[in-house]
């Protein structure tokens, strides 16, 4: 019997901000839940974390890598304010960061495309990104509703949420990669802006 799974991870990315103190917010964290002190990660990431050079991302990519027969998934909206509040509260919380507390979207939907990027070269990971400020789609009614245009604007010409997320487990890629609606613009564009209207060069086919 083939495998047909998919991992989906509705509306959390895990933006750390700014940027050049990832690595310090990230440790702080670990160490509140005790993560370096689990068997939920192997010796070699154990390893790491207990050096404090682990990332969120790289125990999202090792899954990835492990189980390459199942599909990883990201649904977000580009300017998430659940996700854009709880980062700002985490960042004053942990490290006292004035810069992580004024984080604005047009950071959070850069440090998205981060991660987004550092995902998309596994070839069983793919992505949904929706215009908007909508938190959680997979338990809302508006699952059935949302397109890249946003969480209740639906179109004709751009695909349903539902179906997207329908067809993440299927072996023959019947699914754009990634989906996301806006003028096309390089990184050295998208980190000078003040926007969140585009979508990542990198990241579209």
């Amino acid at each position: 019997r083939t495998l047909r799974a998919a991992v989906i991870a509705d509306s959390f990315v895990g933006v750390l901000w700014p940027e050049r103190s990832t690595q310090q917010s990230t440790m702080w964290l670990m160490r509140q839940f005790q993560i370096c002190t689990t068997s939920l990660l192997d010796n070699h990431m154990l390893e790491r974390c207990r050096n404090g050079t682990m990332s969120l991302g790289e125990v999202w990519m090792e899954a990835m890598e492990m189980f390459p027969q199942v599909s990883f998934a990201t649904i977000t909206s580009k300017v998430d304010n659940v996700q854009i509040m709880f980062e700002q509260a985490f960042e004053i919380t942990s490290t006292l960061s004035l810069p992580g507390l004024m984080m604005t979207p047009a950071q959070f939907y850069t440090g998205v495309n981060r991660y987004l990027e550092a995902y998309h070269g596994h070839f069983n990971f793919m992505s949904f990104l929706v215009d908007g400020s909508q938190h959680t789609f997979l338990d809302q009614e508006c699952f059935y509703t949302a397109t890249p245009l946003g969480a209740e604007i639906a179109s004709a010409s751009q695909p349903l949420l539902m179906n997207w997320a329908r067809d993440c487990s299927n072996k023959v890629r019947l699914i754009p990669k990634t989906v996301c609606v806006g003028p096309l613009m390089s990184l050295r564009d998208w980190t000078s802006v003040n926007s969140t209207s585009y979508c990542d060069r990198s990241l579209m086919p």
